[in-house]
């Protein structure tokens, strides 16, 4: 008996320890933004958050890398990503729920009784009803719109919330990791 608790207990602290000698440091990234621009360039610049100052937003876009500079004035509405469910991640979610217990229950009715076709028929009808309720909640849930737009107000969602680091040049995070050119002097 006491062998077997030994087995167990082992079984279950090894594992853990092992993964949590195996996982590397979380990346700490500012979260995706889109900044709708009025004025002199209207449109949208969307991308990484990196720092918000009194004066400027600094986000980092995709295509092409590169780290653009926005005027706090310029910027009339700020998107934040909060998480990546989904409204459509939801419904499917739901959906494979439904299908996947629907067919286990099915299997299980069958192995009893005959006539289980409507198992598999309101499993589903059930993971429709509970995706297409988590739907709604994601569609709202999924991003924060702040309007009117201070740098107080997004610098909390930015890789750098109190600003860029002394001496770091941002143009620096557009380079692709591995890149070995020199960075440009700046002007």
């Amino acid at each position: 008996m006491r062998a077997m608790l030994v087995v167990l207990c082992a079984a279950i602290a090894l594992p853990a320890e092992l993964e949590s000698q195996a996982q590397p440091a979380p990346e700490v990234l500012g979260r995706n933004v889109t900044l709708q621009l009025t004025g002199g360039a209207p449109g949208a610049l969307g991308g990484e958050l990196l720092a918000a100052g009194a004066d400027s937003a600094w986000v980092l876009a995709l295509h092409p890398r590169r780290v653009v500079a926005v005027p706090m004035s310029a910027v009339s509405v700020a998107t934040v990503r909060r998480h990546g469910l989904t409204a459509g991640k939801g419904l499917l979610w739901g959906v494979a729920v439904g299908v996947l217990s629907g067919a286990g229950l099915t299997a299980a009715c069958s192995q009893v009784s005959s006539g289980c076709g409507g198992v598999m028929v309101g499993s589903v009808l059930s993971g429709l009803l509970w995706g297409g309720l988590s739907a709604i909640s994601f569609a709202y849930s999924e991003r924060w719109r702040i309007e009117p737009v201070a740098a107080d107000s997004i610098a909390r969602f930015a890789r750098f919330p109190q600003g860029p680091p002394v001496g770091l040049r941002l143009d620096d995070l557009a380079r692709p990791e591995g890149d070995s050119m020199p960075a440009r002097p700046r002007p």
